[in-house]
């Protein structure tokens, strides 16, 4: 086992997403693994435990009809994922864009004790935006306003960079 078998690993069978682990709480990042092998998920498990010192959590998901089988979930929250992400070398374009974005300002708008002023909501709804934004669809010129003094993060994803989208204000200034 090693990081490069997981980074693929995770491109083909992994995500990384923003969900609300409890309720009335904002989103907090998440990576997770899925597959139906749960000594492969263990693994995996061990691996980053060991190498990385963070802990992940694996759920059963049964399976919904006759004949398939059940699923395995192996997910890392918070500041294990960003930990896991720093470390995961991804080809896939969409989870590239989501890990650069989620490095680049993930930590930078999310205030730890979670009370978040006016000024702070917006800056994490922008976010929130940014990290889920497909490339097919403008951005609101705006955006980039939210992220004073910040460059955009650098990635290889086939979407074009932001500042391309808005070419009247560009991203960032």
């Amino acid at each position: 086992m090693n990081l490069s078998y997981i980074s693929g690993f995770f491109d083909a069978d992994g995500s990384i997403s923003l969900l609300s682990i409890h309720r009335n709480e904002h989103k907090s990042i998440q990576v997770s693994f899925c597959n139906n092998q749960l000594e492969l998920l263990e693994e995996i498990e061990g691996f980053l435990e060991t190498s990385l010192q963070i802990k992940g959590s694996i759920s059963k998901k049964k399976a919904r009809k006759p004949g398939h089988s059940d699923n395995f979930e192996l997910k890392y929250t918070r500041n294990a994922a960003l930990m896991l992400i720093e470390h995961l070398d991804s080809h896939h374009p969409k989870k590239k864009y989501r890990i650069d974005v989620a490095l680049h300002y993930y930590q930078e708008v999310t205030v730890r004790n979670g009370k978040y002023s006016e000024a702070d909501l917006v800056r994490k709804e922008a976010f929130n935006r940014l990290f889920y934004w497909n490339g097919k669809t403008r951005i609101k010129a705006e955006l980039g306003s939210v992220f004073l003094n910040r460059q955009p993060p650098i990635t290889q994803s086939p979407n074009p960079p932001i500042n391309q989208q808005a070419p009247h204000q560009p991203y960032g200034s």
